[in-house]
């Protein structure tokens, strides 16, 4: 979701320009990379992840205290959330009414899942915080082992919501069913032109052989990736490569992720199998 007023400023700015670059897709596939690439040659751009409900809302609704957890946010999100929605009446207007360009990436969704997880987890400790206050049980740090961050992970965190995205975001806002389309899973990349919108699609495991291909898409000589919001250079680093290493996942879980229609409609099998080699399979 937009999530302040400057947004939408910036973007009244601009609703008119002939470079407008959205940057429309959901969260930890590399966003931030295109944003800050684009930034870099001075190309009007704006960052999307949802039009309808505030991501975190949907990520976390299995999460009991989530929204104490924000309840300090609020005038923030209650602002983030009406200028989304003029936002949004605006860029369906540009649709009608002007060529529009979108970027948008995807990633293996396992490892989308994980990245997005150590992203906000604030909210699983604050969670468990919480659940202790009511029984009158004090904890400290030695809760958070990685045992409870895995058992979270699996219990309570959304996986449903990146491998239908596409279907729940992107179509139901722009029309564009992207799966209509064969996806070149070789090339890692697709070009979609339908009605007003050009759309680039690309995996984000090929992101950085995309530069020529950015290049002639957005209309200039020459596209460096300039990476931006990378895991290793957080500060939950450490946790992170451990929980990694050492989560296991059952067959019914991979079977969820990787027989869904967004991993087979993007990956090949090579690839999928290539992730499942990664992974801890019990």
């Amino acid at each position: 979701m937009i999530k302040s007023l400057s947004k939408f400023k910036y973007y009244k700015k601009f609703y008119n320009s002939d470079d407008l670059i959205f940057v429309f897709q959901m969260g930890k596939v590399g966003s931030s990379t295109i944003i800050k690439s684009l930034d870099n040659i001075n190309i009007n751009n704006i960052q999307v992840h949802s039009f309808y409900k505030e991501m975190n809302d949907t990520l976390y609704r299995n999460y009991k205290f989530y929204k104490d957890a924000v309840h300090m946010k609020f005038i923030k999100r209650l602002k983030g959330y009406f200028s989304t929605k003029y936002v949004a009446s605006l860029v369906r207007k540009r649709f009608k009414n002007k060529k529009t360009k979108i970027i948008s990436l995807v990633r293996d969704p396992v490892s989308r899942d994980i990245a997005h997880y150590f992203q906000q987890i604030q909210f699983p400790i604050y969670e468990m915080y919480r659940e202790n206050l009511e029984k009158k049980i004090y904890i400290n740090s030695e809760y958070f082992g990685l045992d409870f961050f895995i058992n979270d992970y699996f219990t309570k965190f959304n996986h449903e919501f990146s491998i239908n995205w596409f279907d729940d975001e992107f179509k139901k806002f722009t029309e564009l069913d992207i799966y209509k389309y064969k996806f070149d899973k070789e090339k890692g990349y697709q070009i979609i032109s339908e009605g007003n919108i050009d759309l680039l699609l690309i995996k984000l495991e090929k992101l950085n052989e995309m530069s020529d291909v950015i290049a002639n898409f957005i209309g200039v000589d020459k596209f460096e990736i300039i990476n931006e919001n990378i895991s290793t250079d957080k500060w939950y680093n450490s946790i992170y490569k451990d929980f990694k290493n050492q989560i296991e996942f059952d067959s019914d879980y991979i079977k969820k992720m990787y027989d869904s229609k967004l991993a087979k409609h993007f990956y090949s099998e090579v690839e999928i199998e290539n992730f499942k080699n990664k992974l801890n399979i019990i």
